[in-house]
């Protein structure tokens, strides 16, 4: 063919290539919808804590076994250990420096958010979290939010 154009044969065996690509291979819906939530930290006004250290607490010490997680922003530090309870989790934290903020847990594809409230300690529990691909945001009294990286829970 010696111009860029697509002649209707082509473009119909594009339609039948891409149809059966999305059959044989497609990509997962949790990747999806993941990949969709991602852009939306992309806040101006919001800081990007990232994740500097995970690792697997010992199954010895709560009969399950745990993850511990520790995001860094320039402003504060989030630890956080996650339990599984069944088939759900319970996220424990704490704010470093401590202080109050409002913690939420944010997850592509869920209608509704869970959160609470980080006391003067800086310490918080979110129950019922579901696993699968999440943020934490923060929410201090005397700056914006701080959302951490998306992660797999």
């Amino acid at each position: 063919m010696s111009d860029d154009r697509l002649t209707t044969s082509d473009e119909e065996l594009l339609v039948r290539l891409g149809s059966l690509l999305a059959e044989v291979d497609s990509v997962p819906e949790s990747v999806r919808a993941a990949a969709v939530a991602s852009y939306s930290w992309r806040s101006p006004d919001s800081e990007l804590a990232k994740l500097v250290e995970s690792m697997s607490a010992a199954a010895e010490v709560r009969g399950d076994e745990a993850r511990l997680l520790t995001f860094r922003a320039d402003s504060i530090t989030i630890e956080v250990e996650v339990i599984p309870v069944r088939d759900r989790l319970r996220i424990v934290g704490q704010l470093v420096p401590p202080q109050p903020a409002r913690v939420q847990v944010e997850q592509p594809g869920s209608e509704s958010t869970v959160g609470t409230d980080a006391d003067g300690l800086g310490r918080f529990m979110l129950d019922d979290t579901s696993p699968g691909p999440a943020r934490l945001v923060c929410t201090l009294a005397d700056s914006g939010p701080i959302c951490t990286e998306w992660t797999t829970l």
